[in-house]
C-alpha cells in the first residue's frame, strides 16, 4: 500500500514538471510586445469665446505621422469631476470651441491623443488638461453701436463714464459723466483729460471721480494682441489687480491693440481690448475729443477669474 502512494506522488511531480517546462518554452517563444503611448499635445491652452463657450488650442502631437493615429478626443468635465459632454478634433487640428457651456462654470478640459480602433503597435497618450469659463463678449453697446468712450474734455454728446455690463441692457453702456441719472451706481470707469501731459488720457476707476462710485482695479498684466481669442494656460494671479488707472498717450505708438485685465467692485472679472486706431497709437480722435475704441469680455459670475488671462 505504500509503495503504490509513493509511485503516485512521483507521477504527479513529474506530470507537474513538465506542465512548468512546457509553459516556460512557451513565454520564451512568445511574440508579444508591449504597445507605445502616442505623444500628447502641448502647450494647452483655453480663452473665453462667448458666454456657453469656450475655445482650445494647442500645438499638436507629434504622432501625427503614426498610421494608427486616430483623432484628439476631448472630455469637458464639471467642477465635480463628472464628464458632462466628449467630442473629437481631427489630425491637423490645433483650435477647436466647445459650445453649450454653462455660463459661471469653471470646466476641465481633458485632452488625449488616441489610437484608431484596433490598433495592434500604439495606445492613447496620457491626458492633458486645462481650467476654463465661458464670458460674454460685448463688442456694442446699448444703442448697437461701437465702444466708444470719450474725454473728460469732450463737447460731444458721449460721456466719458463706462458701465462694463448694464443689469438691463446686458451691454457695456457709455454715460455722460457730469450727469449719469440713475446710471451712477453702475458706472465702472471713465476716461479722464490728462491735464498734465498734454495729448494723454486715463482710464480710471470711476471712484476716483466720485468717492461713492465703483471701485474697478486693473491688473498690472497687459498683453498686446489683435482680439480676445487669446487662448492663455491660466487666469493671471488675482493679487495683480492693485491698479485704478490706465494712462494712454498720442504719442506713443503700438503694433497691435492691446487688452487690460480689470476686477470691478461686485467682485466681476473682465477684459478691455482697447483697439489701436489707424495712426498708430491706442487714441482715437483729436484734443479735447479723444476717445477709446473698445470691445470686451465679461464674467456675469462674481469672483470666477477665468474670463481673462494668464500672465
Amino acid at each position: 500500500m505504500k509503495i503504490r502512494i509513493f509511485i503516485i506522488t512521483i507521477l504527479v511531480i513529474v506530470s507537474i514538471m513538465v506542465s512548468s517546462l512546457l509553459m516556460t518554452g512557451c513565454d520564451n517563444n512568445s511574440t508579444s510586445t508591449e504597445k507605445t503611448a502616442l505623444t500628447a499635445v502641448t502647450n494647452l491652452k483655453a480663452y473665453s469665446a462667448g458666454n456657453t463657450s469656450v475655445g482650445l488650442t494647442w500645438t499638436a502631437s507629434s504622432s501625427e505621422n503614426v498610421s494608427e493615429f486616430g483623432e484628439y478626443s476631448i472630455d469637458v468635465k464639471n467642477p465635480a469631476g463628472t464628464i458632462v459632454a466628449s467630442t473629437g478634433a481631427s489630425k491637423e487640428d490645433t483650435n477647436f470651441v466647445i459650445l453649450n457651456l454653462t455660463e459661471g462654470v469653471i470646466y476641465t478640459f481633458e485632452m488625449v491623443v488616441t489610437a484608431i480602433e484596433g490598433a495592434t503597435n500604439y495606445k492613447n497618450s496620457t491626458p492633458v488638461t486645462v481650467k476654463w469659463s465661458p464670458a460674454r463678449r460685448l463688442d456694442a453697446d446699448d444703442i448697437g453701436v461701437e465702444i466708444k468712450v470719450y474725454e473728460t474734455s469732450s463737447s460731444s454728446s458721449f460721456g466719458s463714464g463706462l458701465v462694463l455690463y448694464h443689469p438691463t441692457s446686458h451691454t457695456p453702456k457709455v454715460v455722460s459723466i457730469g450727469s449719469p441719472g440713475v446710471d451712477s451706481s453702475y458706472i465702472d470707469l471713465y476716461l479722464k483729460t490728462n491735464t498734465i501731459t498734454a495729448g494723454s488720457v486715463i482710464l480710471q476707476s470711476a471712484s476716483l471721480y466720485k468717492t461713492s462710485w465703483r471701485l474697478t482695479r486693473f491688473s498690472t498684466i497687459s498683453r498686446n494682441v489683435d482680439g480676445l481669442d487669446n487662448a492663455q494656460l491660466a487666469p493671471p494671479d488675482t493679487g495683480t489687480y492693485t491698479l485704478t488707472s490706465i494712462q494712454f498717450d498720442s504719442t506713443a505708438t503700438v503694433s497691435t491693440s492691446r487688452i487690460y485685465y480689470v476686477k470691478g467692485d461686485n467682485g466681476n472679472y473682465g477684459r478691455i481690448l482697447v483697439q489701436r486706431a489707424s495712426n498708430g497709437t491706442l487714441i482715437w480722435g483729436t484734443t479735447p475729443e479723444q476717445y477709446l475704441n473698445l470691445k470686451v469680455s465679461f464674467q456675469t459670475v462674481a469672483y470666477n477669474p477665468y474670463s481673462k488671462q494668464s500672465r
